[in-house]
């Protein structure tokens, strides 16, 4: 980040105060930028970060991201607004949610989304700065059938409970019986994460504390974020980002690690897991954070994350935008383990299948299947120049290893260690400057951006079978 031009004060400027002319001078920049992705969410313009108000209404996929679209920084966050019909085709309506009431001034910070009736109703925190000292509203708002957004002009919470500081964010909104739930991330006043619940009769107002989410574990770090309750098959599943959790309950590599924890059911008077699974890694790439899942009408647990991490600066900040959504995938359970795979509708991406050569070049928007061969010592490279993507199977002791080289030179790993005998398939969906990696039909995955050195992206192979290579549609 350039320093000397994002002073807070242009960081927190409002937002009409800002030219249309530097926007869109920033969004053809966009447009021409090497990075740009094909079939992935990414910002017209500026910053994107994590995924918001995720819901189905008035016949149509909602989706809404953080957004500071004036530039690629944390600057002053408001809600971007996309509709799709059907998960894959997606369009900005152009009417975002911005920081210009009392009540979120310092930012439309992360939240969720529930239709009602014939509206939509968003449940948001709205950030304020006051004297040095952060404060935090949970706010409410009404969205219509035109997209048109109407904030309430009262907070729904006004400040949290005793013992909880500022850092008091992500509410996610679901109703039971005769209640309106609001489960959120939350920091005690001694630097320990907890996830607070709330609830009311009345959507609008009537909010109240009522106790901590009891998920089998008291050691969330110093902070949780984005914390999302769903329920596969009728059990609990609960997905948050524990920042600062101890690496003795869960090993992880990235700075803040995106988990869940699967229960076998779940006491609502209680708000608590019933026999709570071990806590897991949701990914075990290199960028994944903020994951939002929802419970669809449909039937479907469908999630959407933020590939990307705080405080971290990518190279597709040079041509002004930075950050990107995943695709939207579907959520099983095997046991207690999560299995994540790429939605149904994700298949509309396929544009024609392409003769797989070793050593052949690939588009820069593909899906790569390969199997590897068992009992060998199995490798898998999409390599650019000096720069790769490499996956690394070793049967003998059932791990896998994704090494990236970026364009800078800078080398790092992933290691899983599979839960299952044998890796049997990978999927590689990549776009230009993202991938995603779906193990054993979505075991793990592994997310994350590569930033190659050269325009020519080839594959190559030891030791596997089965390499099919697609051709996808760039829809961006």
């Amino acid at each position: 980040m350039d320093k000397q031009y994002w002073t807070a004060e242009r960081l927190n400027l409002p937002y009409d105060q800002w030219s249309k002319a530097s926007v869109d001078q920033l969004k053809t920049k966009v447009r021409d930028s090497k990075w740009r992705l094909g079939y992935h969410i990414q910002p017209e313009s500026g910053l994107l970060n994590d995924p918001n108000g995720f819901s189905y209404y008035n016949h149509q996929w909602h989706l809404f991201y953080q957004s500071f679209p004036f530039g690629p920084v944390h600057g002053l966050k408001s809600w971007a607004h996309l509709v799709s019909p059907d998960l894959i085709h997606w369009q900005d309506v152009h009417q975002p949610m911005i920081p210009d009431s009392s009540n979120d001034r310092n930012g439309c910070y992360s939240g969720s989304a529930l239709p009602i009736n014939d509206q939509l109703f968003l449940m948001y925190t709205g950030n304020i700065w006051d004297n040095g000292v952060r404060k935090a509203k949970q706010n409410g708002a009404f969205v219509n059938q035109d997209n048109q957004i109407t904030k309430l002009a009262h907070p729904l919470i006004d400040q949290p409970s005793e013992g909880i500081t500022g850092n008091f964010r992500d509410p996610q909104i679901i109703k039971h019986a005769n209640y309106y739930y609001a489960i959120i991330g939350a920091q005690t006043d001694n630097r320990r994460g907890e996830i607070l619940v709330y609830r009311s009769k009345y959507l609008d107002h009537g909010w109240y504390y009522y106790r901590k989410l009891d998920i089998g574990t008291n050691d969330l770090g110093y902070m949780v974020e984005c914390p999302n309750l769903v329920f596969i098959d009728g059990r609990p599943v609960i997905i948050f980002c524990p920042q600062g959790m101890s690496h003795k309950h869960l090993k992880y590599a990235n700075k803040y690690p995106n988990t869940y924890i699967v229960g076998k059911d779940f006491n609502w008077d209680k708000m608590k897991f019933i026999n709570p699974s071990k806590i897991q890694q949701l990914d075990n790439g290199f960028e994944s954070y903020a994951t939002q899942a929802i419970n669809a009408p449909d039937g479907r647990v469908l999630e959407v994350s933020w590939i990307g991490m705080p405080d971290l600066e990518e190279p597709d900040a040079e041509d002004g935008w930075t950050n990107a959504l995943s695709l939207v995938r579907e959520l099983s359970l095997d046991g207690e383990q999560l299995t994540q795979k790429p939605a149904a509708e994700n298949k509309g991406l396929s544009d024609h299948e392409l003769k797989s050569i070793n050593g052949m070049e690939v588009p820069k928007q593909c899906l790569l299947d390969f199997a590897p061969t068992e009992n060998k010592g199995s490798q898998f490279a999409i390599t650019s120049g000096e720069s790769h993507l490499l996956i690394d199977v070793d049967d003998d002791n059932n791990r896998l290893t994704l090494h990236r080289l970026n364009k800078n030179g800078n080398e790092e790993q992933r290691i899983i260690n599979m839960d299952t005998a044998k890796v049997s398939d990978c999927q590689i969906y990549l776009d230009n400057s993202l991938f995603e990696i779906y193990i054993n039909g979505g075991e793990k995955l592994m997310s994350g951006r590569v930033f190659f050195s050269h325009s020519v992206i080839n594959a190559t192979w030891i030791d596997c079978q089965a390499v099919e290579l697609t051709q996808l549609k760039k829809l961006n």
